[in-house]
């Protein structure tokens, strides 16, 4: 076994996981489980049902923000980078990862389209959103042609605040640049 799914499952196994140590004792080497494909349908399956808790809560919240920044990945691929913010009925502030979404054109109405996709397919009304994050990029922030503008014609109470501190970016790109990872 090799990689972190298969480590997973072998730490399982040293945990005196019974059920988990007999499958691997008694199947077949083709009959594991523990294939690629196997792997992402668990992946997509546990994205899933993380997205739909995360929506859950924020249907539950009166209002939300979007936090959105764009960045390449390591092929150069640009990729749109959805958070949402928003403050649970206990008075929390959450801020959450609702996924990646790739980019083709990096226009403002282009990635505009891309946010409203991702909120739609989730159930999330951008009627109901009071705030907008993005970094001070015009094809962001622009009042009239940018993202900022596009939102607020279709949610006229979505207030667009600069992200100063665009920590998930810097991070991200800073983590990329370390040996380990």
């Amino acid at each position: 076994m090799e990689g972190n799914f298969s480590s997973l499952f072998a730490l399982r196994v040293q945990s005196r996981d019974v059920a988990l140590s007999h499958h691997f004792s008694k199947a077949s080497k083709k009959a594991t489980h523990i294939s690629k494909r196997i792997q992402n349908y668990l992946i997509d399956l546990f994205e899933n049902e993380i997205l739909e808790q995360i929506v859950k809560e924020i249907l539950t919240c009166n209002c939300f923000a979007i936090l959105v920044d764009e960045t390449s990945d390591t092929s150069h691929a640009e990729q749109l980078c959805i958070c949402i913010s928003y403050v649970t009925s206990n008075a929390v502030i959450k801020e959450r990862f609702l996924g990646f979404a790739n980019l083709n054109d990096l226009s403002a109405s282009s990635i505009a389209h891309e946010i409203q996709t991702r909120l739609t397919s989730l159930g999330i009304s951008i009627k109901s959103r009071v705030g907008q994050g993005y970094d001070g990029a015009s094809v962001m922030s622009g009042k009239s042609n940018g993202v900022q503008g596009i939102i607020k014609e279709k949610s006229p109470a979505a207030a667009y605040v600069h992200r100063a501190r665009l920590c998930l970016n810097l991070t991200l790109n800073h983590a990329c640049e370390l040996v380990p990872i």
